[in-house]
C-alpha cells in the first residue's frame, strides 16, 4: 500500500495537489494537520481515499477535543496525529510513549514543519515536513510517501 502523507500546508494546496496528481499510485492520504480543511480539499481534488486531523491551528477557529486516530495497514499499527499535544518541539519521547500504549509500531506527525525519520524505542517515528513552510534544520518543501509492505520504505518528495 502506497501512503502519502502531508502536514502544515496552511492553507496553501496547490503545488502539493499538482504533485500528487502526477505521483504514480497512492492508495490513500493522510494529512497530519494545521489546515485541516486543507486536506479535506486535497483529497476532493485528488480523487484520493484518505483522513484529516486537525493541528493545534486548527483549534483557534473551533474548540474541539485534541485529535489523533491509528490506522492499521498490513503488520503495521500506524498512530497519526499532529503532535503538539506530546510536546514534538522538545523530543517524540512522549509521543512514541503514547503510539506504544496505542499498540502502535509507527508515530506520524507534524508540527515542526521538519522533515524526520527515526527510530525510537523500536518504533519508527516520521514527520513529512512541511509542502509549504518548512523550517529549521532543513528548509526544503516536503511530503512524504510510505511504501508499506513487508517493510516500510520512505521517499521524500521534495517540492521546488
Amino acid at each position: 500500500m502506497r501512503l502519502a502523507v502531508l502536514s502544515d500546508t496552511h492553507g496553501f494546496t496547490s503545488d502539493v495537489v499538482q504533485s500528487l496528481k502526477e505521483m504514480p499510485q497512492i492508495d490513500y492520504l493522510i494529512h497530519l494537520g494545521d489546515h485541516y480543511v486543507d486536506g479535506i480539499q486535497i483529497l476532493q481534488e485528488t480523487h484520493l481515499e484518505g483522513l484529516s486531523i486537525k493541528g493545534n491551528n486548527d483549534y483557534f477557529f473551533e474548540k474541539k477535543p485534541m485529535e489523533f486516530t491509528t490506522l492499521r495497514v498490513g503488520e503495521y499499527r500506524i498512530f497519526i496525529c499532529h503532535g503538539h499535544q506530546f510536546g514534538v518541539h522538545h523530543g517524540v519521547e512522549d509521543l512514541v510513549a503514547h503510539g506504544k500504549e496505542q499498540g502502535c509500531n509507527v508515530c506520524l506527525y507534524g508540527h515542526t514543519h521538519a522533515f524526520r525519520d527515526l527510530l525510537v524505542d523500536g518504533v519508527r517515528v516520521i514527520n513529512p515536513g512541511s509542502p509549504v513552510l518548512p523550517r529549521y534544520p532543513d528548509k526544503h518543501k516536503s511530503y512524504a510517501i510510505l511504501e508499506i509492505g513487508e517493510q516500510i520504505e520512505l521517499e521524500r518528495i521534495i517540492l521546488e
